[in-house]
């Protein structure tokens, strides 16, 4: 097969008689031998086994599971392809709308990063049919099947010893893992989290009871040096995402510390943080220098959707007299106010606790704003938040963005409103695989 044709999950598309060929590893315009796996109405599911006469821009992949892991996609070529392919993924996705609204300026920004970038990682433990104990990351496409990890090349190198503390665990221990055939076992998730800036780890050991066998997991893990805050979670839901039915402190520090420029955010379990901390000041700066170019020295008034943690608002805030945050999660806003606290700029801010769309129907608590920034979960905003939007036509709006799709659906209702686009700037926040963050600057022109 020569496949041509790549999509947003970061697969080659090749058309054959029987339907499309999504390809895993798929290196274009060459030939590519592959085995054909699972198939659906829509798509024809094949793995790459090997390439014929591969291009200079292929390299050999540095993680032992790429292909089986459904983490990154993008290892087996080198970075200079990977943005390339993003960037054409990204103007692909978005040609019909540019097409209608052509912005005046589209601009790529590498990450600084490409590899041990990410501060979270969630894995999965389970037990097969077998009785066999996996602990790792799903095999691509196979929401009941586990590939075991013992080295991740993408997470923070401090967070690398305590998935080898709890691999070297599971070998010598005969504690169950979830089987999700049956519904049992004790152990689910293991969910690490780390500051970039100082080295320190958080664990949740996520778990269905709490035993002898699991203390004595916790009691090993706060051992470990760079280990600043110990946590389990109970969980007895069939679902495999992580639920926090029940959180405990077990040790350390409730919360870590990451700093992003001059600021210091606090994060939790629950936290609402970006994955990549260079990357995330990296995307603030683009914001704060879009944003101060906009105002030209006037100061105003801030509001920041889906806030989060607080933390656009918080980088944005010297451009500001008030900054109104909304924000629908409760835990989400009392990191929020723990970040304001700790960063003593309280005084300048508002926050309003619930859905964006929930305020339709008061639109005068975000009188005189100056500069809207939006930035929704990777579903995009509600249609009755939209409607929002664009009944308040503030100013400025900036939308920032993870998913092309929404993006696309979101600012088309808001330049058929009266906003022009002016610039989209994209930024590779997850090497190694096909995602792109986006930040989209808009003017209101009535």
């Amino acid at each position: 097969m020569i496949p041509e044709r790549l999509n947003w999950k970061g697969r080659f598309v090749v058309k054959m008689e029987e339907g499309e060929a999504h390809l895993t590893q798929a290196v274009p315009n060459c030939p590519n031998l592959v085995q054909f796996g699972r198939y659906s109405k829509k798509s024809i599911h094949a793995k790459v086994l090997s390439v014929e006469n591969p291009p200079d821009y292929a390299v050999e992949p540095r993680c032992d599971v790429f292909g089986a892991c459904g983490g990154c996609s993008f290892q087996h070529v080198s970075y200079e392809t990977q943005l390339q392919w993003k960037k054409d993924l990204f103007l692909t996705e978005l040609d019909t709308l540019f097409d209608r609204y052509p912005p005046r300026q589209t601009i790529f920004h590498a990450a600084e990063q490409k590899w041990h970038y990410r501060n979270k990682m969630e894995f999965t433990f389970l037990q097969n049919r077998d009785r066999e104990r996996f602990l790792g990351l799903h095999e691509l496409g196979q929401f009941q099947k586990v590939v075991n990890v013992d080295n991740c090349a993408i997470q923070l190198p401090s967070m690398q010893e305590v998935l080898s503390r709890v691999q070297n665990f599971l070998k010598s221990s005969e504690l169950s893992c979830y089987n999700p055939y049956e519904h049992e076992g004790v152990l689910r998730h293991l969910v690490l989290r780390g500051s970039e800036d100082s080295g320190a780890v958080m664990v949740n050991l996520v778990v269905t009871e709490h035993n002898e066998e699991v203390q004595s997991l916790l009691d090993s893990l706060a051992e470990l040096v760079g280990v600043e805050s110990v946590y389990w979670t109970s969980n007895n839901r069939v679902s495999d995402a992580v639920i926090f039915e029940e959180l405990h402190h077990v040790y350390g520090s409730e919360r870590i510390i990451e700093k992003v420029g001059e600021y210091e955010f606090e994060v939790s379990p629950q936290s609402f943080y970006q994955t990549n901390s260079s990357g995330m000041k990296s995307l603030y700066d683009i914001i704060f220098h879009g944003v101060e170019s906009y105002l030209s020295g006037k100061k105003g008034k801030l509001i920041d959707f889906y806030c989060g943690a607080g933390s656009i608002g918080i980088y944005l805030s010297e451009l500001f007299d008030e900054v109104v945050g909304v924000e629908e999660v409760d835990a989400a806003v009392k990191d929020a106010n723990a970040n304001l606290k700790r960063n003593g700029i309280q005084s300048k801010f508002k926050f309003f606790q619930g859905k964006v769309e929930g305020l339709l129907d008061h639109p005068e608590v975000f009188e005189d704003a100056d500069v809207l920034v939006v930035d929704p979960p990777r579903v995009g905003c509600h249609k009755k938040a939209r409607q929002l939007i664009k009944s308040l036509k503030v100013p400025y709006l900036v939308y920032v963005a993870c998913s092309q799709k929404t993006l696309a659906e979101n600012i088309q209702d808001f330049l058929e409103s009266g906003y022009e686009l002016e610039r989209v700037e994209l930024l590779d926040l997850f090497p190694q695989t096909p995602h792109v963050e986006s930040v989209s600057f808009l003017r209101y022109r009535g």
